[in-house]
């Protein structure tokens, strides 16, 4: 049985940078080829789609409360915790971990967490507790078909 931990989550810096760069010379493209009042409309689009981002990211957890069981809560700016039901889990390269999960509410939500979102040593755990292995109870809703078949959210 894996311990319970908290993963405290900041801000991506790396992130940060390369979608305003992307941002930065998305415009540029867009006045070097379109006429001037429609390379400003279309730079009005990207500031404001920069604007929606920043927004989603005030939005973003501010910590992850992760258990025994694949047990999971998300933990908000405010403090407030909400339980959530991991639907997948990716370690694509070493520096990006990406978790799919279910909220109470049950929507269906994405976190992407870079090297540096957290400190190294929750990362770490965190990856460790995704690759590791999982108990399996026959009896629980991840069972497979029962004919030596599982279902399990790290590979679904």
């Amino acid at each position: 049985m894996t311990a319970t931990f908290r993963v405290e989550l900041r801000p991506s810096r790396t992130l940060a940078t390369l979608v305003i760069a992307g941002h930065l010379a998305a415009s540029a493209s867009v006045w070097l080829v379109l006429q001037p009042v429609a390379a400003a409309t279309a730079t009005a689009g990207l500031c404001l789609s920069l604007a929606g981002l920043f927004r989603l990211w005030a939005r973003q957890p501010a910590a992850l409360v992760v258990g025994p069981g694949m047990r999971l809560e998300i933990v908000n700016r405010a403090g407030e915790v909400r339980p959530a039901s991991l639907v997948a889990a990716r370690v694509p390269v070493w520096w990006l971990v990406v978790l799919r999960f279910t909220g109470p509410a049950g929507r269906n939500e994405t976190l992407c967490l870079l090297s540096d979102s957290a400190d190294a040593e929750s990362l770490r755990r965190l990856r460790a507790w995704m690759l590791g292995p999982r108990p399996r109870d026959p009896a629980s809703p991840e069972a497979g078909n029962g004919a030596g078949e599982t279902k399990d959210p790290r590979t679904a």
